[in-house]
């Protein structure tokens, strides 16, 4: 991306949205909270903490967090934020994944439809630096719970490839 960070993407008028990059360890508290707001709402067991965020953005890969995140926040709280990253599979081709998380009350507005459309933007600009007769697709990841994001990815033509079942035993004795 050249020069400064930019939205790459039609945004919502909504009255009091400011879309910005990434602020560094100031995000990462707000970004826990946003994270487990979106999971709970969605029935999903995850929780995470501010350290944990912490944690796994010092360690990431193919994302650059202060060209490769976007956030959204309307009167100065964070309504949604997202991330892009990308990979090359064994076999070659190329994966690029666009995602984000929208707080539970924020929904329905526009954000999710605008944060992936900038994570796309920004994925198709890092391909630009990839090989372009090698196989490229976008892929993202979704539980059956999270009736919005399905909505969202299928109204912008993703389709399910694979399914995974998490199971349990609740019986621990042999």
């Amino acid at each position: 991306m050249d020069g400064e960070w930019r939205f790459l993407a039609e945004f919502p008028e909504i009255p009091g949205l400011v879309l910005r990059p990434f602020c560094g360890a100031a995000d990462h508290r707000p970004m826990a909270e946003l994270i487990n707001a979106a999971c709970a709402a969605d029935g999903i067991d995850r929780f995470e903490t501010a350290d944990d965020v912490a944690r796994m953005y010092a360690h990431l890969d193919n994302c650059d967090p202060d060209r490769d995140l976007v956030f959204a926040e309307i009167d100065g709280a964070v309504a949604a934020y997202g991330r892009v990253t990308w990979w090359e599979e064994i076999e070659g081709p190329y994966r690029y994944l666009p995602f984000c998380f929208v707080h539970p009350d924020r929904r329905g507005r526009g954000l999710g439809t605008a944060m992936l459309a900038h994570n796309e933007a920004r994925l198709r600009l890092i391909a630009r630096d990839h090989p372009a007769d090698v196989e490229r697709t976008f892929v993202t990841y979704c539980t059956d719970s999270e009736t919005n994001a399905v909505a969202l990815y299928e109204a912008a033509g993703y389709e399910p490839v694979m399914y995974e079942a998490e199971m349990v035993r609740a019986d621990f004795a042999a």
